[in-house]
């Protein structure tokens, strides 16, 4: 047995420097690859990583307000315009006369006349009461315009009767006004002539031809009736008493008053009435 396992030792150990000489020379010559048995397995890569910005040079961050409960309004880009109020004054007239755009120009006379006393309603006729006393004499030297202020678009009678009713309630004896015009241009005897008229405003009305056209002449327009009847009157007046037209006037001349309304008024402003009464005082040159 003992021989036996030397002959085979014999044999193997040969072969086995055999194979460990090949190896070598294949290992001198670079044919054999060497695995790097020594080496550390290949880790996966490892992404780099971006440096965190420090804490200083974050931007800083203010948290949105939480909605209210209440919503807010959205801002009027326009301003709001409130409406037109709706007058709710009914009109005592059934008939409004149309404002006329022009002044009234009347036509020249025909003829050069003296001026004579135009038509006038007496007060008999427009049935006034008896007054006997109480009225105030005086020399007339002035012609005031006026108007009674309220609007008037027809019944002049019925119109005279009261405010000679009214006017005497409130203390004075008569119908302030000598004259008063309707719409048609028909003339009326108020207060005697000859006594000095009332006034509700501070001048003294002594000396004053008062003539009065009906109606409200800040609303109402003057027509050419009512224009040639108060340069008739005012004609005869001034010839009459010697008046001279330059004193012919408004009641606003003389006292704090909107009388006789700006519509009428107008024709004093531009010396249209005394220029009219001037013409018919000229009849001797004409």
């Amino acid at each position: 047995m003992q021989d036996g396992s030397v002959g085979k030792a014999w044999i193997v150990i040969p072969a086995l420097s055999f194979v460990a000489g090949v190896l070598a020379a294949l290992l001198l010559t670079g044919s054999l690859p060497v695995p790097a048995l020594w080496s550390h397995p290949q880790q996966p890569a490892t992404p780099a990583i971006a440096p965190q910005p420090t804490p200083s040079a974050l931007p800083s961050f203010t948290p949105a307000p939480a909605p209210s409960s209440t919503p807010i309004p959205p801002t009027p880009t326009d301003t709001p315009v409130p409406p037109t109020p709706t007058s709710t004054h009914t009109p005592t007239a059934t008939v409004t006369p149309s404002p006329t755009s022009t002044m009234i120009s009347l036509p020249p006379l025909e003829a050069p006349l003296s001026p004579t006393k135009p038509v006038v309603i007496s007060r008999a006729e427009w049935g006034s009461m008896a007054i006997t006393e109480g009225y105030v004499p005086h020399t007339l030297d002035r012609i005031t315009i006026h108007h009674d202020g309220s609007e008037f678009y027809g019944g002049a009678v019925a119109r005279m009767r009261s405010l000679q009713t009214g006017s005497r309630n409130r203390g004075w004896v008569d119908i302030p006004y000598h004259f008063l015009i309707d719409q048609e241009g028909n003339i009326y005897e108020g207060r005697p002539l000859q006594y000095v008229g009332d006034t509700a405003t501070e001048y003294d009305p002594a000396g004053h031809a008062l003539i009065t056209v009906m109606g409200n002449y800040m609303i109402q327009e003057i027509n050419e009736a009512q224009l040639a009847a108060i340069v008739d009157l005012a004609a005869w007046l001034s010839y009459e008493y010697s008046i001279p037209p330059e004193l012919i006037k408004g009641h606003r001349d003389y006292a704090a008053t909107s009388c006789p309304g700006t519509n009428l008024y107008r024709y004093l402003a531009d010396g249209y009435l005394v220029s009219a009464v001037e013409a018919r005082l000229n009849f001797g040159t004409q």
